[in-house]
């Protein structure tokens, strides 16, 4: 800011993305900017523009994550589709959650992955949430539709290249927020090939809170996934995953905490897994079950983390900011 601040310029790297599907600007130039050497729980401002141009979009800021414990808030969504309707909750969240420190979506960001106009109307919905704190993504069906790979998914952002080996860059990855360990996996690849990986994450962090968020959901009524809850559940259980975060089937559920495949009634017993969606469902019918906690259809909601040391607060809101559904741990 004016007469208290050290400006800089940083340069980006340029990719030239086509759509040919588009008659109007079927090209559109994409910048990566990566800024280094940037002090922990600090404020940033920054524009975007051209320097031989007298193009500059408007002062926006980020603050960048403490390098030791704070409380701290996020939110989280299910499938996004680049709906309007995800566009109108993220403004009600802006003005409901200020402080939020990121937030994240577990997959099916938008419908078609390799439509470069449904990235642009995915970046439109997030709108200025999306231009003052980091997106935290997955994979989903519908970012590798019809089997033409995840390119144009991987274009649209900066993600860590800490993920396993045994896949391509990006597509899994891990990060660290105060006391929290979050781990991002790519469940339309073979689960496999990440297990070992997602065992060295968790198992070698000290964080009191360990996430992971990954797309297909194990528990549901359509599809189980057996190949995850063999593997991944495996290592949830060994290593005590408290949350994971999931999407895919469009309608809400939270899991008891689950170990061994079966329900337990405390949090500290097994992994509470979670399914949501932001956009318009259709009510149904969801047959009774055994690992259910809270399941209910036809109602667009996110989900709002606050953790303050080994505190946990959970809620689940629609868009008029009635709550839905809620629980707290306390470790």
């Amino acid at each position: 800011k004016k007469g208290d601040a050290e400006y800089r310029e940083v340069e980006a790297d340029t990719k030239l993305i086509e759509n040919r599907l588009l008659e109007n600007d079927p090209l559109c130039h994409h910048y990566t900017a990566v800024m280094r050497d940037l002090e922990p729980d600090t404020t940033y401002v920054y524009r975007v523009g051209h320097p031989d141009k007298p193009i500059w979009s408007e002062e926006s800021e980020f603050t960048t994550a403490p390098d030791k414990p704070k409380p701290f808030t996020f939110v989280t969504f299910g499938d996004t589709h680049n709906r309007d309707i995800w566009g109108e909750m993220v403004k009600v969240i802006e003005d409901r959650h200020p402080d939020i420190s990121f937030f994240t979506i577990a997959g099916d960001l938008v419908d078609t992955g390799q439509y470069r106009d449904d990235w642009d109307r995915f970046f439109h919905c997030a709108g200025h949430l999306g231009t003052r704190i980091p997106l935290v993504p997955t994979i989903g069906n519908h970012e590798v539709i019809d089997g033409m790979g995840v390119e144009m998914y991987v274009d649209q952002f900066a993600l860590p290249e800490n993920g396993p080996k045994t896949v391509q860059c990006e597509r899994a990855f891990s990060i660290e927020y105060s006391n929290l360990k979050f781990v991002s996996l790519d469940s339309t690849l073979p689960v496999l090939d990440q297990a070992d990986w997602l065992e060295e994450q968790v198992e070698d962090s000290d964080a009191d809170w360990k996430f992971t968020m990954f797309h297909f959901p194990p528990y549901n009524y359509e599809d189980p996934y057996p190949e995850i809850r063999n593997l991944w559940g495996y290592i949830f259980d060994k290593h005590h995953v408290d949350i994971s975060l999931e999407g895919h089937t469009h309608y809400y559920m939270r899991s008891h905490p689950m170990f061994r495949d079966r329900p337990r009634d405390k949090p500290e017993q097994g992994t509470i897994h979670v399914i949501s969606i932001p956009i318009e469902n259709r009510p149904r019918e969801i047959p009774p079950n055994n690992y259910a906690a809270v399941q209910f259809s036809g109602i667009p909601v996110y989900q709002y983390f606050e953790i303050d040391g080994k505190n946990l607060s959970y809620k689940v809101y629609d868009i008029d900011g009635n709550v839905l559904d809620e629980f707290d741990i306390v470790k």
